[in-house]
């Protein structure tokens, strides 16, 4: 008889090796890595039938490649694998700014972070601090004005993260068309769509989310406004000329024109703009029927951006009426990058701090070594 031992094996199981990448990520898959400082490879590009990296480029030279092909920049991610984990960070692309370094997570969580500090100073009496179950009721007592800087933080936080999700899979669907010679236009689809179906959906929750906190965060700063406002709905609806507030987030949203007055001469307002497309794409995603449902929503394709640069795009259409040949990460990229300058607008018009919050002696107040 045989000793079935005989058959078994052992292998031994090794750590990732660390590493680690910057990049700037476009619509249609397209990407740039940073190789050194100033200096960027790109891709993927079709050379010889086959997708390559190209290098090395400045970044005036990718965001030429870029306008010929029509890619939108989406965000700039740093990842990489340090002690065996992977981690990533996104900062999105905001439009009208130069200086991305600062995001709107950033920003709201910082005033956020300064007004949970304000409230345990009210709290610095020792035998309050004394272990972790008062510093956790002080934690989760989080309301009003904090409460809502954490929640905009957090939707913010996880609508940047569908984005980067997107533009993977966007990228992945890129090089798998390549590899396999699908560089006309052929329309194919795989399991893969799932989370594409899934990260859309997310994206117009998360930011429908943050768009209404944002608006009871107004509200609560004007006490002439109700504070039943629970929504940008609500908020514009109980705008009017005469009584319009003196508030800098208020005057944004007018002068940016994501707001106007109605129509109607009763001297109300109503939703323009950005504001105004992201309530319809939201409605027509969340409430009417979510992407993927129609046929031509199944399929994606990868064709030619630049003949020029030899840049290739993956494109997956949306049914928008009215549009036709609409890609759907056009589409968020659209609503992505307007709505995180507006973010990062209404964190530094709130008035409250959004500096990078100094950590003291004082704010360590809770530890547990085990």
């Amino acid at each position: 008889m045989s000793n079935r031992n005989s058959l078994k094996r052992n292998e031994l199981l090794r750590k990732t090796p660390a590493w680690s990448g910057f990049y700037l990520h476009f619509t249609g898959g397209f990407y740039a890595s940073m190789i050194s400082k100033g200096l960027w490879d790109i891709g993927p590009i079709l050379y010889e039938g086959r997708p390559a990296i190209s290098g090395s480029y400045s970044m005036g030279e990718v965001q030429a490649i870029a306008r010929r092909s029509s890619f939108r920049a989406l965000g700039f991610q740093q990842s990489g694998i340090i002690d065996g984990s992977y981690y990533s960070s996104w900062i999105p692309v905001m439009d009208g700014k130069n200086n991305h370094s600062e995001s709107p997570v950033m920003l709201w969580g910082n005033i956020a972070s300064h007004l949970l500090k304000e409230r345990k100073e009210r709290f610095s009496d020792s035998r309050l601090c004394a272990d972790d179950i008062d510093m956790e009721k002080i934690f989760d007592s989080r309301g009003g004005i904090e409460a809502l800087a954490h929640f905009i933080r957090l939707s913010l936080e996880s609508m940047d993260i569908t984005v980067e999700a997107l533009a993977s899979y966007y990228n992945e669907q890129l090089l798998n068309g390549m590899f396999d010679g699908r560089v006309s236009g052929e329309r194919s689809d795989n399991t893969q769509s799932r989370l594409l179906y899934a990260n859309i959906h997310a994206f117009f929750v998360h930011i429908g989310a943050a768009r209404d906190y944002l608006a009871k965060f107004i509200a609560l700063r004007n006490h002439n406004i109700s504070n039943k406002c629970d929504s940008m709905v609500k908020l514009v609806r109980s705008l009017s000329v005469e009584s319009f507030p003196d508030d800098a987030m208020l005057k944004f949203l007018l002068d940016s024109k994501c707001i106007i007055r109605s129509s109607s001469g009763k001297g109300d307002f109503e939703f323009s703009g950005w504001l105004k497309d992201l309530s319809s794409l939201r409605n027509k995603f969340i409430h009417r029927e979510p992407f993927g449902t129609r046929s031509s929503e199944m399929f994606g394709s990868v064709k030619p951006a630049s003949l020029e640069d030899n840049t290739m795009r993956y494109f997956r259409n949306v049914e928008i009426e009215g549009q036709d040949e609409v890609d759907v990460l056009d589409l968020v990229a659209r609503i992505y990058t307007f709505g995180s300058y507006l973010f990062h607008e209404m964190a530094r018009l709130s008035g409250l701090n959004s500096s990078v919050q100094t950590l003291t002696d004082k704010d360590l107040v809770s530890l547990r070594i085990s």
